[in-house]
């Protein structure tokens, strides 16, 4: 992985898109996860109500299990029933801003979470809660 990735994924179906991701090596990496929707409808995007207004961001491990589950940035992710051995933690707006990400407000329903991994693939979903559609983002990045 580049110290920093980011991702725009062209939607699978009305209602999900992912973004995939390798660990590679030996030892483990840590993550934060992104996805974007009602940051979108505003500056400097303005893409109003076509964005994902509720999005959902789920971490998947290489044999599609969930590892954990985050709606709004500001909550604590839900575990998945995956048996990879993951630290998750909250994100935090200083965090995203060290490594570059753009401002996502307080409360927003735009979803992150730091994922601590082993190596190994993994896909980062984003879905609409509610089967809602729009124009979503997903990013990866990796921390240093």
């Amino acid at each position: 992985m580049n110290s920093i990735q980011e991702l725009l994924i062209a939607p699978l179906s009305a209602v999900e898109m992912v973004g995939g991701f390798v660990i590679a090596g030996t030892t483990p990496e840590t993550v934060l996860l992104r996805a974007v929707g009602p940051a979108l409808a505003v500056s400097p995007f303005f893409l109003g109500a076509s964005s994902l207004a509720a999005p959902q961001l789920t971490l998947y491990d290489g044999n599609s299990l969930p590892i954990a589950t985050n709606v709004g940035w500001g909550n604590a992710s839900a575990p998945g029933n995956s048996p990879v051995q993951a630290e998750i933690q909250q994100a935090t707006a200083t965090l995203m801003d060290s490594v570059g990400a753009f401002f996502l407000n307080s409360g927003s329903a735009d979803c992150a979470m730091i994922a601590t991994l082993p190596p190994g693939n993994y896909t980062a979903e984003v879905s609409g809660v509610g089967n809602t559609t729009g124009i979503a983002l997903v990013e990866i990045y990796e921390l240093r």
